[in-house]
């Protein structure tokens, strides 16, 4: 009967031993969960930092494209306007002479 007895006796120390244990790893674990949780939302927030400047750069790229792209437009609606003017008969003939002169320099030499 003594024998039981010693037997039961050290069984519960091993189980209060294990129990032990087990709180002591649940702490641990539940504290790693805190710290990754931390961290996850860390990274997170950095991400979103992230995202942030590169839109806020891509906004400025685009708006500046928008700008040439305007510009652009102007100068072909001015180039238009200008094709489309009459020209006027000094600059015709003036234009013409300077080319009959190249002509004919070009045929000398």
């Amino acid at each position: 009967m003594e024998a039981v007895r010693l037997t039961m006796a050290d069984q519960e120390s091993v189980f209060h031993y294990q129990l032990e244990e087990l709180h002591r790893i649940y702490r641990k674990q539940v504290e790693l969960m805190e710290e990754l949780k931390g961290t996850a939302i860390g990274r997170t927030q950095e991400q979103l930092e992230s995202i942030r400047k590169r839109v806020k750069k891509l906004k400025l790229e685009l708006e500046n494209e928008m700008v040439n792209f305007n510009e652009l437009i102007e100068v072909e609606i001015q180039v238009g306007k200008d094709m489309d003017a009459p020209a006027t008969p000094e600059i015709t003939n003036s234009t013409m002479a300077q080319g009959k002169q190249v002509l004919q320099e070009e045929e000398q030499a």
